[in-house]
């Protein structure tokens, strides 16, 4: 379960699950995302970054603000959920 804002810019090389993206965040080449981290609108993330688990992060270049508590994960998940179902309201199959 991963969601990624609009307007990213996303070249990573492993995205965990359980992650949010906010809007216009950059993440450059040869990047790791680990499970359930939460990344802030606009942050960016240069080339070789790897962002530990239960992770949140922001900034120009991003960097780890806040250590997630494990309830996150189900947190996250319901995120990814809730914005699956916001996308198939508006985006009808014909």
């Amino acid at each position: 379960n991963v969601v990624v804002g609009k307007d990213c810019k996303i070249q990573a090389t492993a995205i965990g699950t359980n992650v949010y993206i906010g809007d216009g965040c950059a993440i450059g080449k040869r990047v790791i995302v680990k499970d359930c981290c939460w990344i802030e609108a606009g942050t960016v993330l240069g080339d070789d970054t790897v962002v530990p688990p239960f992770s949140r992060v922001e900034g120009r270049p991003g960097q780890v603000v806040e250590e997630l508590p494990s309830s996150a994960a189900t947190d996250l998940q319901e995120l990814a959920q809730q914005a699956y179902q916001e996308f198939l309201a508006t985006n009808p199959t014909t």
